[in-house]
């Protein structure tokens, strides 16, 4: 737990963002949180567990991964198509 747990700031802020959603005629909220993916790095589920205490039903999982991959900065369009690719804008290349 850190120092912040049970002094009910947490509390607060999620009546604060109600409070914002009902003023703005709103009736979805949607929270993100971090939790350990299964056979993945231990996390602190604290968050979670806050949400799902207070009638919070989770939604969808993300998975965020990282690849590195070639630079292609250079604007090498033959090694981009050789492997399928397309250059888009923001340099980025897709499928």
């Amino acid at each position: 737990m850190t120092c912040y747990s049970r002094r009910g700031i947490g509390t607060r802020l999620l009546e604060e963002v109600y409070a914002a959603a009902r003023g703005h005629r709103r009736s979805l909220v949607e929270i993100e949180t971090v939790r350990a993916l299964p056979g993945g790095v231990a996390r602190d589920e604290a968050g979670y567990q806050y949400l799902t205490n207070r009638a919070h039903q989770p939604g969808m999982t993300s998975i965020r991964s990282r690849c590195q991959v070639a630079d292609h900065s250079g604007g090498d369009e033959a090694a981009l198509a050789e492997g399928g690719w397309q250059s888009v804008a923001g340099g980025l290349p897709t499928r």
